[in-house]
This record gives C-alpha cells, structure tokens and sequence, in this order.
C-alpha cells in the first residue's frame, strides 16, 4: 500500500469574539495568494467588529512582503509589529 502524501493547508482568521471561515488550499502560500486570502475575508472581519480591530501577524516572508504591505496599508486599519 502506498502513502498519500498530499498536503492540506488551512488559514483561519480569529478574535476574541469569532472566527472567520476556513479557507483550505493544497499549494504553497506567497504573499501575492495571502493577499488574495486576506481581500476575500476581510469582508467577514469588518462586519465582525466594526473597523475596530488591528491585524498581528509574525515576520513570515509572505507576511513581509512588498505586496502584503501595499495591501495592508490600504485594507487594514492597523498591523501590529
């Protein structure tokens, strides 16, 4: 019998108050595709907690990004350092 060796990612958004929904993907994440994560669910974010809230995320490559940053200076309200 052979192994599977497929490989399943999954990105999640949460708070103190909810979570937003799953998002499941079978490939490597780079900025460009994080950015493309972010833009679908930050909807559910802003809707969630009014504009009130600010964005931590750790020094990954994607998440440091030219890409990642434009996008965050124009869609998010704050990202902690």
């Amino acid at each position: 019998m052979s192994k599977d060796h497929s490989k399943i990612f999954i990105w999640n958004d949460f708070c103190v108050k909810d979570t937003t929904s799953l998002f499941c993907f079978g490939h490597i994440m780079d900025g460009k595709f994080y950015t493309e994560i972010l833009e679908k669910h930050l909807p559910e974010v802003h809707n969630m907690l009014q504009g009130r809230w600010r964005l931590q995320q750790d020094n990954n490559p994607k998440h440091t990004s030219h890409i990642t940053k434009e996008f965050l200076v124009s869609n998010v309200p704050e990202v902690m350092d």
